[in-house]
């Protein structure tokens, strides 16, 4: 559905409809009482929708997974060590020794390199 029909669609839902959709978006729940409440959950919803569409989307790897579980932590934060082994692969470093100074095996090379 696109979002003018959506839209559209809301604009027509009676009230009790338009709840159950705010609490599938997670913009709701039952226990908000108070109009203050209910637009305060709305905003968030809209701010988790505008900021999930600013981030880039990352394409996790083998090599992503390999550091998430080694030192459990986020893709993001797994993402940032990949782009500083990419980073300095193009300014010369060798991405297998790269690879195991960070204590993985070559078979991630093809993670690091642009071909």
């Amino acid at each position: 559905m696109e979002e003018q029909d959506y839209l559209k669609s809301l604009d027509k839902m009676s009230n009790h409809k338009l709840l159950d959709e705010l609490v599938s978006l997670n913009a709701y729940s039952p226990e908000d009482t108070t109009p203050e409440e209910i637009i305060q959950g709305m905003i968030k919803a809209v701010k988790r929708a505008i900021i999930s569409r600013m981030k880039p989307h990352i394409m996790a790897t083998e090599l992503h997974r390999a550091i998430m579980n080694r030192d459990d932590v986020s893709l993001e934060d797994a993402d940032e060590l990949v782009q500083e082994l990419k980073e300095s692969v193009r300014e010369g470093g060798d991405a297998e020794q790269l690879l195991f100074d960070e204590g993985f095996e070559p078979d991630y090379v093809f993670d690091i390199i642009d071909l």
